[in-house]
């Protein structure tokens, strides 16, 4: 699913990627007129381009490269696309239907072939929510808060999924004090993402105000574990229930030995990620991973401030979890508690997971990613699967990369993961 970069009203995003010119970002960046609102409206299919090189126009949207990212701009308006980089040149791009597909191939040529499509698929009123978003931003950072809460509300009525729309919607409303609508505005995401709305009150000085509300009250667990720091870092941990997992995934920079780790805050229901915290950037550590000196205090006070939110809503290691991890070297790894077995398929490089005769799901590699750690939680019921990422040398590669559930329940028809 695509992932756009967000900016937040009241400080930087609880997931601080790193943000391109000229995307706004809280500490600063391009200016986006206020008042301005996109036109996006595309009243046919706007025709194909076919091998354009950057920047190029598909119907009202202009496509621009900034810092290696992909930028979509109408007018003086624009919205950074998330994890999309690299891009050397576009094979096709055509608008129909309200939608922007868009197929382009990335210059990664030193860690990869250059010869595979990426394709996006980008709604027209999600960008243009983004936009507004933005939009809205110049307001609040002038004081205009009532302008800034009517442009946030005009982003959240385009893309009602749009999170930090709706936060970003909440702390204007709240530097009106206004704060039953401001709790009103976190409503849905109270319910359908509690951990995102929760942490968003907890760390922005702009929703303090919301803190002690019923609501918000209601999700904390008593009494509150505490959580170490190392768990953070290393451990899958469980909270609200088991009804939430929080994994923490590691990436190495390219090329040296710096890593970056984030908390990404899963629903052990299905799967969809709720939420994630940089807990350690790349500017953090030093060439062998460890945490440069002169970053340690700010890195503690970051883990500090997120084992206190997350201990109030009961987050905690499973007692009863499990963990394996199937080398490269092995074909098959079994795990005893769980009464599981992990075996290495004999074709594409897949896992199967079984329960005595019954395969009851597989984890499939993708390029070179390969799954290579599983943690079983009883308590949320379900496996975690880490992939390494076996790219040489200086490529984007090593230790675990991203994660994947699957229900211990499945049965033995369960489609494949990733």
């Amino acid at each position: 699913m695509l992932a756009f970069l967000f900016v937040a009203a009241c400080q930087s995003p609880t997931r601080p990627r790193p943000v391109p010119d000229p995307q706004p970002s809280a500490s600063g960046g391009a200016r986006v007129p206020t008042g301005a609102s996109p036109k996006l409206d595309v009243p046919a299919p706007a025709p194909a381009q076919r091998d354009a090189a950057l920047p190029f126009d598909v119907g009202a949207l202009r496509f621009v490269a900034a810092q290696g990212k992909l930028v979509a701009t109408a007018g003086d308006l624009r919205s950074a696309v998330d994890d999309v980089s690299h891009v050397a040149r576009v094979k096709d791009a055509v608008i129909a239907n309200g939608v922007a597909r868009v197929t382009y191939f990335t210059d990664e040529v030193a860690c990869g072939p250059t010869d595979e499509a990426h394709v996006l698929t980008l709604e027209l009123s999600v960008i243009a929510a983004r936009m507004l978003n933005a939009a809205a931003l110049e307001h609040h950072r002038a004081g205009r808060y009532e302008e800034a809460a009517r442009g946030f509300a005009a982003a959240v009525a385009l893309d009602a999924r749009f999170a930090l729309a709706r936060s970003n919607w909440a702390c204007a409303l709240a530097r009106l004090g206004r704060t039953r609508e401001a709790l009103d505005a976190l409503a849905s995401l109270l319910r359908d993402n509690p951990v995102f709305a929760y942490a968003k009150v907890a760390t922005d000085p702009e929703l303090q105000s919301l803190a002690s509300a019923a609501e918000l009250r209601a999700l904390e667990a008593s009494p509150a574990p505490v959580i170490a720091h190392e768990a953070l870092a290393h451990q899958p941990l469980v909270g609200l229930g088991g009804r939430v997992l929080a994994v923490p995934v590691r990436s190495p920079s390219w090329g040296t030995g710096a890593v970056r780790i984030d908390l990404d805050f899963i629903d052990g229901r299905d799967g969809r990620e709720l939420h994630s915290v940089r807990l350690l950037d790349w500017v953090d550590s030093d060439d062998e991973g460890e945490v440069k000196p002169e970053r340690r205090a700010s890195v503690d006070a970051r883990f500090t401030q997120t084992a206190a939110w997350m201990s109030r809503l009961g987050f905690a290691r499973d007692p009863s979890a499990e963990a394996v991890e199937l080398p490269a070297s092995a074909q098959k790894v079994s795990m005893s508690r769980g009464a599981l077995r992990f075996a290495r398929d004999t074709g594409p490089q897949g896992v199967s997971v079984w329960r005595a005769a019954e395969r009851i799901g597989r984890f499939a590699a993708i390029g070179r990613d390969r799954p290579a750690r599983f943690d079983h939680l009883p308590r949320a019921t379900v496996l975690v699967a880490r992939w390494t990422n076996e790219d040489p040398e200086g490529c984007d590669g090593g230790d675990f990369s991203f994660a994947e559930l699957l229900p211990v329940a499945a049965p033995a028809t369960a489609p494949d993961h990733r």
